[in-house]
């Protein structure tokens, strides 16, 4: 029986920027279960953790001519992942859009439907249990489709603001949909 060869991250990267395909199965094999390991802890949705993680080992492939092999390939495996989630996050919540009715511009009187009892729930759980400033970020950025950029300007804050308030509130949120089922 031979022994198994061991190639180091530069070697497989090497390979990869040659055209090898055995040198990307190698480091998939290698880092998947991190990179998969990282993203289930931020998602915590098993569908969605495994397309992020197709999804960050596409972009890797695609970008490998880009790579220097002498630098270590974890670090950028590890904040794409986390890329990945927010992708995927902000996906969810585009999907999540569709099930939901628009506020008045008040943020404050929700639409009557009856075909839509689930969203107008979510909505009225957020705006009860989350600070008002959570509660309005998610209103633009997941319900209503705004950008970021355009929450900001809306709500008058900083970019940054409007990102840490939407990364504190979508935990809740994610509850409040959970508690639903």
């Amino acid at each position: 029986m031979k022994p198994a060869i061991t190639y180091s991250d530069q070697e497989l990267i090497v390979m990869m920027q040659q055209g090898e395909h055995t040198g990307f199965v190698r480091m998939l094999d290698r880092y998947s279960p991190i990179v998969y390991g990282v993203i289930l802890k931020r998602l915590q949705d098993e569908e969605l953790a495994k397309e992020a993680v197709n999804d960050v080992f596409v972009r890797f492939w695609k970008s490998i001519g880009k790579f220097d092999a002498n630098r270590p390939i974890l670090p950028w495996l590890i904040v794409t992942a986390q890329n990945a989630c927010w992708d995927q996050l902000r996906s969810k919540s585009w999907k999540m859009q569709k099930l939901l009715l628009p506020l008045d511009d008040k943020y404050n009187a929700l639409s009557v439907d009856a075909e839509d009892d689930y969203g107008r729930e979510i909505r009225r759980l957020m705006w009860q249990t989350m600070k008002r400033e959570q509660a309005e970020v998610l209103e633009l950025t997941v319900f209503q489709g705004c950008t970021h950029e355009q929450a900001a300007e809306r709500l008058g804050w900083r970019l940054g603001t409007v990102k840490s308030r939407l990364r504190a509130a979508l935990p809740v949120l994610r509850k409040i949909i959970n508690d639903l089922k």
